[in-house]
């Protein structure tokens, strides 16, 4: 049986229906850091099954390895451009936690920073942003501290593949979109672009001895969250600094195009790919 909506009633059903579906993915609030370990506090993870069946068995591995399906990885900033809900240049992390993944069978890190200027989405200069990050996730199952000992689990995608910067990454340009399907189970909101989720990251490596003073225009404050002063300051040292910045995996295709570019000139690419798509940033956006 088919059921028709017609008429002048019928489209106005519709865009009513519209109208709430919009308002509520607008009302729907974005969690950060701190939401997310309001959620999961230590008792909460180390009460899992997951951490369980650790503790049960902490001889074990405990650890899930994915390989990265490489049919995901973007070609070109172009296409990681056109395929992202947000571009954007960041501050360093103003805050992490490791949480359990929805799934309840893997762990993701959760990373929040600070915006500094958007390529593509509506995300203003000072906003924060939150992302899940794979690969780099390592949970303790106990109520220890979890730099202390005990069992842990991990989940590794992409494993094998990530190259060993140096110096201190004191700005990241990223490329993020809402994870999909299946990929909320693993990582819910925001996550690299490509990859399986592992592609989208190129941090700005600061090496010493060097211009410290302009540098600290991008640092944050870890212990009280603090943004910069002037984000613009930070903006104008990238725009013409010769630092390199760094392609983390080596089977990303921009590897061997961008890494160790000086990041003025890695900006200026990633203008060229948003003004080609015809990207325009929000009005205070920093720049």
């Amino acid at each position: 049986m088919r059921t028709e909506i017609s008429g002048i009633g019928g489209v106005s059903l519709i865009l009513a229906m519209a109208a709430c579906y919009a308002l509520a993915q607008q009302t729907v609030p974005e969690k950060h850091v701190k939401d997310i370990e309001k959620e999961q506090p230590r008792t909460v993870i180390t009460a899992s099954p997951l951490c369980q069946r650790v503790m049960a068995n902490p001889d074990a591995a405990n650890q899930h390895k994915y390989p990265v399906d490489r049919s995901t990885l973007a070609p070109d900033l172009k296409t990681l451009m056109e395929e992202s809900d947000d571009v954007i240049l960041t501050t360093m992390p103003s805050d992490g936690y490791e949480a359990i993944a929805p799934s309840g069978d893997d762990v993701v890190d959760y990373v929040d920073v600070k915006v500094l200027r958007t390529w593509k989405g509506s995300r203003k200069a000072g906003d924060t942003v939150t992302f899940a990050m794979l690969g780099f996730t390592w949970v303790r199952c106990s109520l220890a501290p979890v730099e202390g000992g005990g069992p842990g689990f991990s989940t590794w995608i992409g494993a094998g593949y990530l190259t060993a910067g140096s110096g201190m990454s004191e700005a990241y340009i990223l490329f993020l979109r809402h994870a999909q399907g299946s990929e909320t189970l693993l990582t819910p909101g925001l996550r690299m672009t490509g990859g399986s989720g592992v592609q989208g990251m190129y941090p700005v490596q600061f090496s010493f001895p060097s211009p410290l003073i302009k540098e600290s225009h991008c640092q944050n404050d870890l212990s009280h969250d603090k943004y910069p002063d002037d984000p613009k300051l930070c903006t104008q040292f990238l725009d013409s600094s010769d630092q390199p910045v760094l392609v983390p995996l080596t089977i990303d295709p921009l590897f061997k195009k961008y890494n160790g570019m000086p990041v003025s000139e890695f900006l200026d690419a990633v203008q060229d790919a948003a003004d080609s798509l015809g990207y325009a940033p929000p009005s205070d956006a920093a720049k």
